[in-house]
């Protein structure tokens, strides 16, 4: 879709979530929060109920919602979420992940 819409094949990604680490890369890189920024990053968070799910699409849009909200929050923090005015949520998606990273890189924490 992104080459019919005349976007550099340098830019379109064949995986989404190698799309999701040049998103969050470019979060991070950014230098402060401005008003426009912080209604963008509202934007986003609430576009995410006009998308279009296959299976229970009222249900999927809310957990995809919370959990955009929850990395959001392990990746930008506290005052950062305060900064944008989006709603803090605690950063249950990256506990997730990381508590399955240890297993996932080999690591000889724990008994074996």
């Amino acid at each position: 879709m992104g080459w019919l819409n005349g976007v550099d094949e340098d830019w379109l990604f064949d995986h989404e979530r190698e799309q999701h680490q040049l998103s969050y890369a470019i979060l991070l890189c950014q230098n402060g929060v401005t008003d426009v920024g912080g209604e963008l990053s509202r934007a986003l968070v609430d576009a995410q109920s006009e998308l279009h799910y296959r299976h229970a699409p009222h249900l999927a849009a809310r957990y995809i919602r919370e959990r955009l909200l929850s990395m959001l929050e392990g990746f930008l923090g506290p005052r950062d979420m305060r900064d944008r005015r989006l709603p803090q949520r605690l950063p249950r998606a990256f506990g997730a992940a990381w508590g399955a990273a240890p297993s996932a890189i080999g690591s000889s924490a724990g008994p074996r």
